[in-house]
């Protein structure tokens, strides 16, 4: 119905004659032309919501399959970087977190370069994140503890990276306005 409405020209009325002349749409047109206009917002889908778990599980995704360039297209510079050793504890009840080298990366080509070398040597065992995972003032005050002040800025994801003698995980950091993996933590 409302495409007759719409295709149809019979019923509008000549304005002028010569060749300027045009033709005044009838009031059925100038409907049909309303309803087109109101209803294509609803034909167009909304961007999907980016959420910054998925972000960070494909990066480790591209992590583990080794693909530096997956990596660098969902992270951005500045991007910090800590790795932390385990040691023994002094009153020898177990281990406790060692030495931590702390990086930053403040353009592409390092940050690509340090991926590439990265995926050659690294693996998390899990893909998903933590469900239940330590809350972030306790990961910024433990494994955390001393990195740059740019870790406090983004959201953190745990994920098991495997067990040895202690429980090895990484923690990628997500800034939750750009959306974009900014900070990797492995131990």
């Amino acid at each position: 119905m409302l495409s007759m409405l719409c295709l149809t020209t019979r019923g509008s009325k000549k304005a002028e004659s010569g060749p300027f002349a045009f033709r005044v749409p009838t009031v059925a047109s100038a409907l049909c032309l309303a309803v087109l206009l109101v209803s294509v917002p609803l034909w167009s889908k909304p961007a999907p919501e980016v959420k910054d778990v998925d972000v960070a599980e494909k990066f480790v995704v591209a992590l583990n399959a080794g693909n530096a360039q997956a990596m660098a297209s969902v992270s951005r510079q500045p991007f910090v970087f800590r790795n932390q050793e385990w040691a023994s504890a002094n009153d020898g009840s177990g281990f406790v977190h060692g030495k931590a080298d702390d990086k930053s990366f403040k353009d592409k080509e390092s940050l690509y370069q340090f991926f590439q070398t990265l995926v050659t040597k690294t693996k998390i065992e899990q893909e998903k994140a933590a469900v239940s995972p330590p809350s972030k003032d306790s990961l910024l005050s433990d494994n955390l503890k001393g990195a740059p002040v740019r870790w406090r800025k983004l959201t953190l994801f745990v994920f098991g990276r495997g067990f040895g003698d202690v429980e090895h995980v990484a923690i990628v950091g997500v800034d939750p306005a750009s959306h974009k993996v900014r900070g990797l933590y492995l131990n």
